[in-house]
């Protein structure tokens, strides 16, 4: 890490988006290396680590242990809260239900772990990111990253490779999930295509039909749609709300101009002769 972090600016550390699990040494060593970049953490070892120490620790029965991780992680519980007024608010719900269980379990408590050590990571990791940039999220894992890692293991037989012979296998897994995605196109493969990229359907007999660049040129432009209709302007962080334009941009009916360069008219008065 000290390596990359070495051959980067401080501006580029302050823009970096590190995701990790809840391993203390990588932890720190991202503190550490890149102190001014955001880290997040995922939700799912955060409530695995905590299922395990009320397993392990606590004894809390599975009633118990359920209601306290739903409290916590659950889809009204603490780390899928939008705001700060939600975040206090669902903070004190999951304290009570940690304390009812506590007084139950008496010098085997819950309360100090949650406490010390886990809503300090839930506030730092999960929910302040989510607020100041939120495109990222309240509910991040890396079940992703784990996938990809997974398929990069079983391309290298779990053995080490030189350099250039990673940079190859991990050229031809991307060369094979581009080819995959191309398959969208004709309807075939693993994935579906949604409903809003409809319009790039081809069928298998006009794909087979194409050379190779309009293949290309079509499968760019399917890559290039970001899945909004032709009327549709989004917001500048492209990920809060969209804002359908008005059609008329406030003018009033019959007006053809806009409202800066219409001039205004009067009616000029006429004197009307008696002979």
């Amino acid at each position: 890490m000290n390596k990359i972090a070495s051959n980067l600016s401080d501006e580029e550390i302050s823009e970096m988006i590190i995701g990790t699990d809840d391993e203390t040494a990588l932890r720190n060593a991202c503190k550490r290396e890149f102190p001014t970049a955001t880290h997040i953490l995922c939700t799912r070892h955060l409530k695995t680590n905590a299922s395990q120490y009320l397993t392990d620790k606590v004894g809390i029965e599975v009633k118990g242990r359920q209601e306290i991780l739903k409290a916590i992680f659950g889809e009204t519980g603490l780390t899928m809260a939008k705001d700060m007024d939600s975040f206090h608010y669902r903070l004190q719900s999951a304290k009570e239900v940690i304390f009812k269980y506590d007084k139950k379990n008496a010098g085997k408590i819950f309360s100090h772990y949650f406490h010390s050590r886990l809503l300090p990571l839930i506030k730092i990791h999960v929910f302040s990111p989510a607020l100041k940039k939120p495109f990222i999220g309240t509910n991040w894992t890396n079940n992703k990253c784990e996938s990809i890692n997974h398929l990069l293991k079983l391309a290298t037989q779990w053995k080490q490779k030189k350099l250039c012979d990673l940079v190859n296998i991990l050229y031809s897994i991307v060369r094979s999930q581009f080819a995959e995605y191309k398959r969208i196109l004709v309807g075939r493969g693993e994935y579906c295509m949604q409903p809003v990229f409809k319009k790039h359907r081809i069928n298998i007999e006009d794909w087979d039909s194409l050379e190779e660049n309009e293949k290309n040129k079509a499968f760019e432009k399917f890559l290039g749609d970001k899945g909004q209709g032709p009327n549709v302007m989004q917001s500048s962080d492209t990920s809060r709300f969209v804002i359908p334009p008005t059609p008329t941009a406030g003018r009033k009916p019959n007006q053809t101009k806009r409202k800066r360069a219409d001039r205004t008219k009067t009616l000029v008065s006429k004197k009307i002769l008696l002979a």
